[in-house]
């Protein structure tokens, strides 16, 4: 895989290029701070509902760990400054794309929840 230029949102206005298991990863060391890739496994599998394997997270866990979004050490992984931020431009972009301006979704409401989900993580990481 070649090496990707990587800028997060807000430096330069752009949504980092992440991968879907990479913000799923990303969003489960969020919400469940600090964890074991059985953890995280655990998580994403209920969001996905299908049974997942740490096996097969593996090389998602490798490819954020190298990009410098989460920190491993002893088989924990904890989400990284960047990788909190990675996460907040695609969970941001997400709740727009829901939307997309046709009110099936109360973007308000969404929004808060947005709001409340970046305040927890700047509380988190800070």
């Amino acid at each position: 895989m070649a090496d990707r230029n990587i800028i997060p949102l807000g430096r330069h206005g752009l949504v980092t290029d992440m991968s879907v298991t990479e913000f799923l990863v990303g969003m489960a060391l969020c919400r469940c701070g600090p964890s074991s890739s059985t953890v995280i496994a655990r998580e994403v599998s209920g969001w996905l509902d299908c049974k997942l394997r740490v096996a097969e997270l593996r090389p998602t866990l490798t490819s954020v760990t190298a990009r410098g979004w989460v920190l491993a050490d002893a088989g924990v992984y904890a989400i990284a400054d960047p990788g909190s931020e990675a996460v907040k431009g695609v969970y941001a972009a997400v709740i727009r794309l829901l939307d997309r301006g046709q009110r099936f979704l109360d973007v308000g409401v969404f929004m808060s929840i947005m709001k409340d989900f970046e305040r927890s993580l700047d509380h988190e990481v800070g």
